[in-house]
């Protein structure tokens, strides 16, 4: 799927758009997604691409969803404003990232790295156990 394809959309999103968003450029870090940053009259948005397929051993796109849902709600992921029927593409908030290209490896940042972890492992979310 192309970006501008989902962006015609635009209307059908939870988020009280009052125009179309401009693709402000891609965001990398994605395997098997493909991610882009959106200007809009609600701030930045990030538009996801889905690819073909899961890069995890059992996962689905529901699942994952579901998964990224729990996670929001406990403020540890940025909210998805909509899910498109097929799985082809989703819209969530964009948070600005403040971690450094090369961040220090202290105590202080390997316990808030830890501490996530755990966090997202108490986590009460219907999907694969993933070893």
């Amino acid at each position: 799927m192309r970006p501008e394809t989902a962006l015609d959309g635009w209307r059908d999103w939870s988020c009280d758009l009052h125009s179309r968003p401009v693709i402000a450029g891609p965001l990398s870090g994605g395997r098997s997604n493909r991610s882009f940053l959106l200007d809009s009259d609600q701030g930045n948005l990030v538009l996801r691409i889905n690819g073909r397929g899961s890069l995890l051993p059992g996962g689905e796109r529901s699942r994952e969803v579901l998964i990224w849902q729990t996670a929001s709600s406990h403020g540890i992921a940025p909210p998805l404003l909509f899910i498109d029927v097929n799985n082809q593409y989703l819209v969530s908030r964009y948070i600005e990232s403040n971690v450094p290209d090369s961040p220090p490896m202290g105590d202080a940042f390997i316990d808030q790295a830890f501490d996530l972890l755990k966090r997202c492992h108490q986590l009460k979310a219907d999907g694969p156990a993933i070893d």
